[in-house]
């Protein structure tokens, strides 16, 4: 009788699949193509691999040879190693970020791209925590594992100043690669998994809380330097460091040289827009623009 021949293919998108073969025989022989591996399990313990490639008995490699008879099931498990997974992923509001002294909730959206970087690393740590071998169980366990770590990122981004949540496109592709470099590492090292791709494609607020930054930054204006909401009409970005100079008047920031402020008009220079500078300069805060003009009116 000739041999009973099972071939396996991988599917797109599919970084491992599980097949049970039943009534087999010392005929059954598996066939694995170039980029997946196959591990044969027996009562819990993976057998010698099959590399890609090649081919072999089941009966054989599920290591049942010593019991001189088949038994009905044997489990396989198929590892593609050249496959590609997307994992979107998505903390809604559930971020906590902390912004002009209080604390906004956010969500941070995106999409990641793993590939399989050590096929029996991956089978150990990640296959055995499988309750089935479906792509959103994987998905699923990805996940559970780095989305608290992504959420942490985010949040430092924002605390930092490098991430302005009324205006986070510009900071996304930068955001994006310092998840993917953060997290790959522990990717490949304790999972034999690598970050192909890793996208941040979206930072969002609830409306109320967008309405009430925005507020905050027509009153007290932002950053020429970073972009950062200035916490108050001190003059000094909380951010970056950078000196804030101020119309005296209005408490407008002003942005490069002019003698006029843009915003109520007032003339400059004979304001205290100087002083300012000169405060800056020698490592002072000038006055608050607000108690300038507080201070100026008889009591």
């Amino acid at each position: 009788m000739g041999k009973r021949i099972y071939r396996f293919q991988p599917r797109e998108g599919v970084l491992l699949e599980k097949a049970d073969f039943t009534g087999l025989d010392r005929r059954t022989v598996v066939v694995v193509p170039p980029g997946v591996l196959a591990f044969f399990v027996r009562d819990g313990i993976e057998q010698d691999p099959l590399s890609g490639g090649g081919s072999a008995p089941v009966f054989r490699n599920s290591g049942y040879l010593a019991h001189r008879k088949s038994p009905e099931v044997v489990e396989a498990i198929f590892l593609n190693e050249k496959g590609r997974m997307k994992v979107p992923w998505g903390t809604r509001n559930g971020l906590h970020a902390p912004v002009f002294r209080k604390v906004v909730p956010c969500g941070a959206h995106g999409v990641l791209e793993i590939g399989i970087k050590n096929a029996r690393r991956f089978y150990q740590k990640v296959c055995a925590s499988l309750p089935s071998y479906r792509t959103e169980d994987v998905q699923d366990l990805v996940l559970s594992l780095f989305l608290p770590e992504i959420g942490k990122i985010v949040l430092s981004s924002v605390a930092e100043g490098k991430t302005d949540l009324l205006a986070p496109e510009r900071s996304l592709p930068g955001l994006s690669e310092e998840c993917k470099e953060a997290l790959g590492r522990r990717f490949e090292d304790d999972y034999g998994l690598s970050i192909l791709s890793f996208v941040v494609e979206k930072i969002s607020l609830p409306p109320e809380e967008r309405a009430a930054l925005e507020g905050l930054r027509s009153r007290n204006g932002c950053c020429p330097e970073c972009g950062a909401i200035l916490p108050s009409l001190e003059g000094k970005c909380p951010s970056c460091g950078k000196g804030i100079l101020r119309c005296p008047h209005c408490g407008n920031v002003l942005v490069g040289e002019s003698a006029h402020c843009p915003s109520c008009g007032i003339l400059l220079k004979e304001q205290g827009v100087s002083e300012q500078k000169n405060n800056q300069q020698e490592g002072k805060t000038s006055q608050n623009p607000v108690e300038r003009k507080k201070n100026a009116i008889p009591e």
